[in-house]
């Protein structure tokens, strides 16, 4: 089926179908730009937009708090991925909180991953982040960072090289 009807099919069957349409498509599939999207590391579930608005949403409709989001750019800018759950991190670091096994499993634009693609992190709720260079907390692995505006500065640049994550 083509766009073109694809379009008059939604049309003629109402108003409110075209509407639920259309915030569906802005969710599920952004177009570029300073794509922001939010993980919520209880199911999963991913939801993805340009402003961030359904990622903010979806999130304080579960209840749940922001714990770490990351950037493709220095100073906090470009595309972010935000990962929630339902409670804070522990006041301490020797214990692990949640995990990331593998940041390829999350979609970073029309055609990208979030591996090796993080250049600044910034961390909420008394969490902090360490990234691993591999999969599965593999590899080389970064102190416990509670923000960096530029990774390229943090002991001998993590700048694109996180493949997983822990918080703590």
């Amino acid at each position: 089926m083509s766009m073109r009807h694809l379009l008059i099919a939604v049309v003629a069957s109402g108003l409110a179908t075209l509407n639920v349409v259309a915030v569906q498509s802005a969710s599920a599939a952004p177009t570029g730009g300073n794509e922001s999207c939010t993980v919520n590391l209880s199911t999963g579930a991913v939801v993805c937009d340009e402003a961030g608005v359904a990622a903010q949403s979806m999130a304080s409709a579960a209840g749940l708090i922001k714990l770490v989001t990351i950037y493709e750019d220095f100073d906090y800018e470009g595309k972010s991925l935000t990962f929630v759950g339902p409670r804070p991190c522990s006041a301490t670091t020797s214990d692990v909180n949640y995990v990331v096994k593998d940041l390829r499993n999350y979609r970073r634009g029309l055609f990208g991953n979030w591996n090796d693609k993080t250049s600044s992190v910034v961390t909420y709720n008394r969490c902090d982040v360490r990234f691993f260079a591999d999969i599965n907390f593999g590899g080389a692995r970064t102190g416990w960072i509670n923000a960096n505006s530029n990774l390229t500065n943090y002991k001998g640049s993590w700048d694109d090289r996180a493949s997983s994550l822990q918080l703590s």
